[in-house]
């Protein structure tokens, strides 16, 4: 819940210092370009957007570990 707001945050501050050093690129978070090398991001869209396929993404390995757990307390509540 506090992520997304941090993340607005962390990108105006990215902005703010690329806009008045122009020689020190700020790059927090990797929310301005990705990177370099052979990496997850390859296959991301151009930041920042690449911000909600991170969270769906997040929210999918939430679910899928806590499945088991789902799973466990539902069979539980049958005996």
């Amino acid at each position: 819940m506090i992520s997304i707001p941090t993340v607005a945050v962390i990108y105006v501050i990215n902005l703010s210092i690329n806009y008045f050093v122009a020689n020190a690129p700020a790059n927090y978070w990797y929310l301005m370009e990705f990177p370099v090398g052979a990496n997850l991001t390859a296959f991301m869209p151009e930041p920042p957007a690449h911000i909600p396929v991170f969270a769906s993404i997040g929210l999918l390995l939430f679910g899928l570990i806590y499945l088991p757990f789902f799973i466990y307390d539902k069979v539980s509540a049958r005996s």
